[in-house]
């Protein structure tokens, strides 16, 4: 993996833990169990040569879990 790749997946289960932390009291559990799920793809992810457009791919799927991103989606799916 290249050494940018390798900076961004850190940051980004940085980024993630510290999103589960702040989401804990609004996020429902499943939610939470799914991100927890996430990281943990993330985390296994740094020790095998990965893409970035794979660690994106499992970035993006974290963002379904983010209560105020559900609230944004639903509230241009109104519109």
């Amino acid at each position: 993996m290249l050494e940018d790749n390798k900076k961004l997946l850190k940051r980004s289960i940085k980024t993630l833990k510290m999103i589960l932390i702040e989401q804990h009291d609004v996020m429902d559990s499943s939610k939470q169990k799914e991100l927890e799920e996430i990281i943990k793809n993330l985390e296994k992810s740094q020790e095998q040569n990965v893409s970035r457009s794979q660690i994106l791919d499992i970035f993006s799927k974290c963002i379904a879990c983010i209560p105020a991103v559900i609230q944004i989606f639903e509230f241009l799916s109104k519109k």
